[in-house]
């Protein structure tokens, strides 16, 4: 049947309301694929699926299936081997999430929905590979310190590093040798780097790297020689953050592979 005659017996308006129903991109996809069955027997069971679906919406009470986002092209990319974001591999965890609670609702021990059981039974709830992205990935922007052990140990000489630079720092700012050559006797940042923020006139008497200035030139942000060893091993270590962060999330798509179905 053509698209013509699709129009003109107003299929295609039933199609686009069933689309508006879907909770998912891909579901509003299947929608709007359906074409009417000519088989005898597709037919019938068309029929059997709907009055089972009706069955599960009044034992339910509502729709057992919850929204979720395409993550069609996240697959294709990890199969090719790329590493997925963070955002990416979040919403596959909730892909994942939104299958486990469709076949949880789905697949009882009703013996009136054979058709819609044996349908949801297909579906994968890898519920470990979950988990695995739940408990690394706290948000699009944040990963977990217990994500590896070695994260966990990164971020530990991070702190320590972070501490004993501030700490020296904040001597320097409040102290008599210092204190008098500073606009503030604050620490800040400038560049991934802790700095005094030095008068300009004084410049001389602050050694050490000078990584910004003030918009009016009077202020120079300048990293003391003291931290200078120490701000570069905190640069390393953000570095192996940086790379383990990048192993944890190439390793968690990985590990599907090797799950049980």
């Amino acid at each position: 049947m053509n698209e013509r005659a699709l129009r003109v017996l107003e299929f295609t308006k039933i199609r686009d309301m069933l689309a508006a129903y879907a909770l998912s991109d891909a579901g509003k996809e299947k929608c709007q694929q359906l074409t009417p069955l000519a088989d005898f027997a597709e037919v019938n069971q068309a029929l059997d699926e709907t009055e089972e679906a009706v069955v599960v919406l009044t034992y339910i009470g509502g729709n057992p299936l919850v929204s979720f986002s395409d993550v069609r092209e996240y697959l294709s990319l990890s199969r090719k081997g790329s590493t997925l974001s963070q955002k990416a591999l979040l919403l596959v965890a909730e892909t994942l999430r939104a299958a486990r609670a469709a076949r949880s609702a789905l697949v009882t021990e009703r013996e009136n929905t054979p058709l819609i059981t044996a349908k949801a039974s297909l579906l994968q709830t890898l519920r470990q590979l979950e988990t695995d992205i739940t408990e690394s990935i706290l948000s699009e922007e944040e990963i977990s310190d217990h994500a590896s052990p070695a994260l966990f140990d990164i971020r530990r000489h991070i702190r320590q590093v972070n501490d004993r630079i501030r700490e020296k720092l904040n001597a320097m700012a409040h102290g008599a040798a210092y204190s008098k050559y500073l606009m503030e006797s604050i620490v800040t940042v400038r560049g991934g780097r802790y700095v005094l923020p030095v008068k300009q006139e004084y410049r001389q008497y602050v050694p050490g790297l000078v990584h910004d200035q003030s918009s009016t030139g009077a202020t120079l942000f300048v990293e003391p020689l003291a931290v200078v060893e120490m701000g570069n091993e905190l640069k390393e270590w953000h570095m192996k953050e940086r790379d383990e962060i990048e192993r944890i999330l190439a390793a968690l798509p990985s590990r599907y592979q090797k799950m049980p179905i």
